[in-house]
């Protein structure tokens, strides 16, 4: 029994669409390499995943093609070289963001970690024996503000 053709369509089973990824980018790589080591060529490629997850084959090497490429383009003033600036720059603005984000979100948890801090001393000051009398009407609400100011600022 011989190949039988197979209809170019998106694959929805999630599994076998990962399967004929890894298979079909591994045949990809290597017809790369062929043709490399037949026609004395150099070649990259670069997959990229549907997780976002890149892959990435090249002879001699991928850095030492792409390296040549842009050096080769931006001495002819061609495109790619000014297409590269830009997806830098919009690569270094994400990740400025998602650093900003990261120390807003380290500055709101040492907050946090302080109001906790405040309130287990408070607990641990004012811990009484269980053959003590309950808290006066005053410790109750210095009690209740504190819980209040840690619900707020958890949420």
């Amino acid at each position: 029994m011989g190949r039988r053709r197979v209809e170019i369509k998106r694959i929805e089973n999630k599994a076998r669409r990962q399967t004929t990824f890894t298979k079909r980018r591994d045949g990809l790589f290597k017809k790369v390499g062929e043709l490399c080591r037949l026609c004395s060529a150099e070649a990259a490629v670069i997959t990229i995943s549907e997780a976002g997850n890149a892959f990435t084959s090249g002879r001699p090497s991928l850095e030492s093609i792409i390296d040549r490429y842009l050096s080769e383009t931006s001495e002819t003033g061609e495109g790619a070289g000014a297409e590269a600036a830009i997806r830098d720059k919009e690569r270094k603005r994400q990740l400025q963001e998602r650093y900003e984000k990261a120390v807003a979100t380290f500055e709101t948890e040492v907050k946090r970690n302080e109001i906790l801090d405040k309130a287990l001393n408070w607990v641990e000051k004012e811990r009484r024996p269980l053959d003590k009398a309950p808290l006066s009407c005053e410790e109750f609400k210095q009690l209740s503000a504190i819980c209040g100011k840690i619900i707020q600022d958890l949420q």
